[in-house]
């Protein structure tokens, strides 16, 4: 039977998935701190970007996260959890993207599962897999990261505290931005997500990737599937990098 894993961003979002008996697993980001009390197995994720001047409250999101796994977004934070023995997920920005890369993070830590990378395309994974001997946890549907940055918009333009930017470039493709205040960082998605949720998925376990959605759009997805999405892209499922 596969296994569902969400990510989740809020507490609002949270809330829609805490008692669904479809999830299995869920990601927290630090905003959802607290661990909330549940039977489904939970991760903390780490911030994106481990900055010198954060470090600090890094380690204070580590230690409000014991008791659950950690989810690992770059190398420095995996010198943060070194002896870590409880659940670990390597994100897709770690860039598992061969068997000796899998091999080198899995030395570090052997309980170590990778969510797949968002430049890989499906054969591409399939191939790694065979090659590596680790199955992926396959990303089926999620806004796309495209930039992080410290030149926060909302400090500069708003005032701190805007939950949410949408702007578009010149060619009319839409955007979306974020603040991660706790870590004064920007982060810029693709305005449409990546969605396989119409595709015969064979993976054993899938990610629903959740940022910019509202409680409502979440229980959607969840509910509804592939219905509940009008417009999307595949991002690099079929088309790799060039």
């Amino acid at each position: 039977m596969r296994k569902n894993i969400v990510r989740v961003k809020n507490k609002a979002q949270l809330a829609a998935v805490i008692g669904r008996e479809d999830v299995s697993g869920i990601i927290l980001e630090s905003g959802c701190l607290p661990l909330p009390e549940t039977d489904k197995q939970l991760w903390v994720a780490l911030p994106d970007v481990a900055r010198e001047q954060k470090l600090a409250s890094i380690e204070k999101i580590i230690e409000r996260g014991r008791g659950a796994g950690f989810l690992i977004r770059n190398l420095d934070e995996l010198e943060m959890l070194a002896g870590f023995e409880g659940p670990v997920l390597g994100d897709a920005f770690l860039y598992a993207y061969n068997k000796e890369a899998v091999a080198l993070y899995q030395s570090l830590f052997p309980q170590m599962e990778f969510i797949a990378s968002d430049e890989l395309t499906d054969d591409e994974m399939a191939a790694l897999e065979r090659n590596s001997g680790v199955k992926f946890i396959y990303k089926i549907y999620g806004y796309q990261q495209l930039m992080i940055t410290a030149q926060c918009m909302n400090r500069n333009y708003f005032g701190c505290e805007r939950p949410k930017v949408d702007f578009s470039d010149e060619k009319g493709n839409s955007f979306a931005m974020t603040s991660e205040c706790g870590q004064c960082m920007d982060i810029v998605y693709n305005g449409l997500p990546t969605s396989m949720l119409d595709k015969d998925v064979s993976a054993d376990t899938v990610l629903y990737d959740f940022t910019l959605e509202s409680a409502d759009e979440v229980s959607a997805v969840l509910d509804y599937g592939a219905a509940a999405v009008k417009e999307y892209t595949r991002g690099h499922h079929f088309k790799g990098v060039d």
